[in-house]
């Protein structure tokens, strides 16, 4: 959803799940994963990676998890453990899809009817009312 329409409890909330919600975990098991030589694998996101719009929160989240892990990394190289990062790929729960929906009624977008597709393949065109609508994309040769 655009970043313009969360609200910041929710913005704090998903960085408390995503980042210190991590790091406690950690800290909490770090004496454990030292005596044992373990390793430490965190679930981060593709978009932890590479930015996209409409995910700016889950991305600055996991742009945080990745520096993290990278020096949880160098930090405990010298005690031989390994630290690694898990990214898989974009999951929408039929939850999210309602929750997106229902956000983006709120936004300036959703009353436009055509809008330049920033990946420049082409247009995006929104054809409908507020309550529903159906997406086309062209590919422009």
């Amino acid at each position: 959803m655009p970043l313009e329409c969360i609200a910041i409890d929710d913005i704090r909330w998903n960085f408390e799940v995503n980042i210190i919600g991590q790091l406690a975990v950690i800290q909490a098991f770090l004496p454990m994963i030292r005596k044992a030589k373990g390793r430490i694998i965190n679930i981060s996101a593709i978009c932890g990676r590479l930015a996209v719009p409409y995910f700016g929160l889950l991305s600055a989240s996991k742009f945080a998890l990745e520096s993290i892990t990278d020096s949880l990394r160098m930090e405990l190289r010298s005690s031989g453990i390994e630290v690694l990062s898990i990214l898989p790929g974009a999951i929408v729960t039929p939850e999210q899809a309602d929750r997106q929906e229902e956000n983006y009624k709120k936004t300036l977008a959703s009353k436009l009817t055509c809008v330049l597709n920033a990946n420049l393949f082409g247009f995006l065109c929104l054809h409908g009312k507020s309550e529903s609508f159906s997406m086309l994309e062209f590919q422009i040769p």
